[in-house]
């Protein structure tokens, strides 16, 4: 009886890490649809697994922005939602083409997934 309550602890488990990887690629490819320059002309894209981080503070994520305000790939007006900073980020790296180039970017987003606060070009 123990063996069948563990097992199903561990699909439950395993389900809902599944719907947060999904959940997270989603936002991250709704930005980048909305956010590239010519969103048209990804192509080969691929998820890392979901992390989290607790390593960064307001003025972390704003020099993050500022930075990334600069890139060659992305718009410059992104707007991003204007609450403070969560103690705890979920952390998801992409890869993709872009006009045949390599490319990678790193998201940082709300935990309970339902915004990006920042991202950056690697």
């Amino acid at each position: 009886m123990r063996l069948k309550g563990f097992i199903f602890s561990v699909a439950v488990l395993l389900l809902a890490g599944c719907g947060q990887q999904h959940d997270a690629e989603s936002l991250v490819k709704d930005f980048m649809k909305q956010n590239l320059k010519e969103p048209s002309a990804i192509s080969s894209v691929e998820f890392e697994r979901i992390d989290s981080t607790k390593r960064l503070n307001d003025s972390i994520v704003t020099e993050i922005r500022a930075f990334a305000s600069k890139s060659k790939r992305y718009r410059k007006d992104i707007k991003y939602p204007p609450e403070a900073v969560e103690k705890t980020l979920i952390i998801l790296r992409v890869g993709y083409r872009l006009n045949g180039e390599e490319c990678s970017d790193t998201y940082y987003l709300n935990k309970n997934l339902t915004r990006v606060v920042a991202f950056k070009n690697n």
